[in-house]
């Protein structure tokens, strides 16, 4: 059964789960309106009642990429994509919000994530044409939203936070066609 505590001006949903192991343990959820803290109540005690409760872990996402690679890279990706992959999680996953725990991502945390990719200046990014671009965030966003679909088959979470996180829109560049005299 689980039940709603409030410490200040915050509300906590508390609920007792049995983990890997089988024994007993207590998780505090931390809401700052009592409205979504009933919410979550209603949500946790039906989830409970039915069988499908998800604990979230602790997990950080540098982790949970770590065990995706391994499990699902090697096995279907061509060595390009998975040298090219492996770049992206060095260069720009992993530094920026690789220390997360992926409980507390969320669809409006990547958005905010893909924003803050597209405004770092040029000498930050370390790209040859000096600056992100909708392209290459449409790559880490598909690479992260494969990622988030594993770990919500392998129920680390419950739902996809990439899922319905908006990508900036890609333009294509007009290229110069140069004659034979060019």
């Amino acid at each position: 059964m689980a039940f709603i505590k409030q410490r200040g001006k915050t509300y906590y949903v508390v609920y007792k789960y049995l983990d890997k192991e089988g024994r007993s343990r207590q998780k505090w959820e931390a809401f700052p309106l009592k409205s979504a803290a009933e919410r979550r109540l209603k949500e946790v005690d039906y989830k409970k009642a039915v069988g499908t409760l998800v604990i979230p872990e602790c997990r950080k996402l540098d982790d949970l990429l770590q065990e995706y690679v391994e499990s699902h890279g090697k096995e279907r990706w061509s060595v390009s994509t998975y040298q090219a992959n492996l770049g992206l999680i060095r260069n720009y996953i992993s530094p920026y919000i690789g220390r997360m725990n992926i409980s507390d991502i969320n669809t409006r945390v990547i958005e905010t994530y893909y924003r803050k990719l597209q405004a770092l200046p040029p000498e930050c990014t370390g790209c040859r044409c000096g600056h992100i671009t909708p392209s290459m965030i449409r790559d880490i966003h598909k690479l992260l939203k494969s990622c988030f679909k594993m770990a919500v088959k392998w129920e680390l979470l419950e739902r996809n936070p990439a899922e319905y996180a908006e990508v900036p829109k890609y333009r294509p560049k007009e290229r110069d066609i140069w004659t034979a005299e060019e």
